[in-house]
């Protein structure tokens, strides 16, 4: 919050765009979806609801579903499920 206001996100983006090109890393990699991601991922994670990230995050479909990513560890199981199976 600036002056006691919500960050825009554009502004948001900038901000860290710019730490990004100070750090000697590609700034240009990063956009205001990676925080979507991050968000629609940390809450699922905790188990919150779908119902609760969609009106979080202002979706109108379930199109948020495509923003969360499995865990390495849930991948991790998988593979070693799989590899148990033989095929």
């Amino acid at each position: 919050m600036v002056d006691g206001q919500p960050l825009e996100r554009t502004r948001l983006v900038e901000k860290v765009r710019r730490a990004l090109s100070r750090a000697g890393l590609p700034a240009e990699n990063f956009a205001g979806h990676s925080f979507r991601i991050g968000a629609a991922t940390t809450a699922a994670a905790v188990g919150v609801e779908d119902s609760t990230i969609q009106a979080l995050g202002q979706w109108k479909s379930s199109a948020f579903k495509f923003y969360i990513r499995p865990s390495t560890d849930h991948l991790a199981g998988v593979s070693r499920s799989l590899a148990q199976c033989n095929v």
